[in-house]
């Protein structure tokens, strides 16, 4: 049963995992000279099925994979930093303004095709800022605890101050990259030395689950109760709807 914090409608319900933030062809490309429509949706299930793969073989063996299989990993990180709605509506931000400029040059029938193409080619592009990075796990040993996740998973948290005038990115020094995988596991994307399987305390597990959520709409928790810091920097186990 998982929890999900619906913070846009202020809304807590539970579920089942297979009918949390379910949306069905959400790629379909509707595009007459594409033969099948759920060509994206196609390939990207069988992407899935091998970043799947990886995820499994991380939690059961509590060790990053090596090689191959360590490239697909870092590749699935970049889809899924382009992959949520908060870049979709960049996107489609970019494309308003090129219609207003250019007086509807981009045709509306091949938006999501664009869409698709961008999610790609932006994740591409990232790719070997990301592989710089020295990935490691950060794991939750406490049974009582756990990590949360969001529709915004991923965390680039700074590890010193940064000039509010140049706030660091992902090609920045002493910044981390992180994503929960599991309820007690997190990629930690780091331009230092990792340090494999590190056991992460209480104060870390409330500052990364702090991270986790603060961009998000959607919180998911197998715990109704989890670690992270309030509006006053405390940590509490209870989470409170933030006030409008």
């Amino acid at each position: 049963m998982i929890h999900v914090f619906d913070l846009e409608r202020k809304k807590y319900r539970t579920g089942k995992p297979a009918n949390i933030a379910l949306e069905k062809d959400f790629y379909k490309i509707d595009v007459p000279s594409i033969k099948d429509p759920m060509i994206v949706e196609k390939t990207l299930a069988e992407m899935e099925g091998t970043w799947s793969t990886i995820i499994k073989g991380i939690i059961l063996n509590e060790q990053m994979p090596e090689d191959e299989w360590m490239d697909d990993l870092i590749f699935f990180v970049a889809v899924l930093l382009t992959r949520t709605d908060c870049f979709k509506s960049h996107i489609s931000t970019f494309i308003t303004d090129i219609d207003l400029q250019h007086q509807s040059k981009i045709d509306k029938k091949n938006d999501s095709l664009f869409f698709v193409q961008q999610i790609f080619l932006q994740a591409i592009r990232i790719l070997p800022i990301l592989s710089r990075r020295n990935w490691s796990l950060s794991v939750c040993k406490d049974v009582s605890q756990c990590l949360v996740c969001s529709n915004y998973p991923i965390s680039l948290i700074p590890t010193v101050p940064h000039s509010i005038n140049s706030p660091p990115g992902l090609a920045s020094e002493k910044t981390l990259v992180t994503l929960p995988i599991s309820k007690k596991m997190l990629l930690l994307g780091s331009f230092d030395q990792p340090v494999v399987n590190r056991s992460i305390n209480h104060n870390e597990i409330a500052e990364f689950n702090t991270e986790t959520i603060s961009n998000a709409d959607l919180i998911f928790s197998s715990n109704r109760e989890f670690l992270h810091f309030d509006e006053s920097r405390k940590i509490t186990t209870e989470f409170a709807f933030p006030k409008v």
